[in-house]
């Protein structure tokens, strides 16, 4: 299995917080997040998991825009 995971509290997302699931093999994959809350920081990094366990790329962040009116 193959994937984003993401959270809004920890700066180390696993696949224990939000996450998606991309199919499996070695191609590359895009995934879409959606629902996100406005103006808040989310912390994302890919991963992969096998039968040898779970491992995760490294992480980025971003901060979703404010809705209109709020600053």
């Amino acid at each position: 299995m193959k994937g984003v995971c993401w959270s809004t509290t920890t700066s180390t997302p696993t696949i224990s917080n939000s996450n998606t699931n991309n199919g499996t093999g070695i191609a590359s994959f895009s995934s879409s997040l959606s629902n996100l809350t406005a103006n808040t920081t989310y912390y994302v990094r890919a991963y992969a998991t096998n039968s040898a366990g779970t491992s995760y790329g490294n992480e980025i962040n971003f901060t979703t825009m404010p809705t209109i009116g709020q600053s």
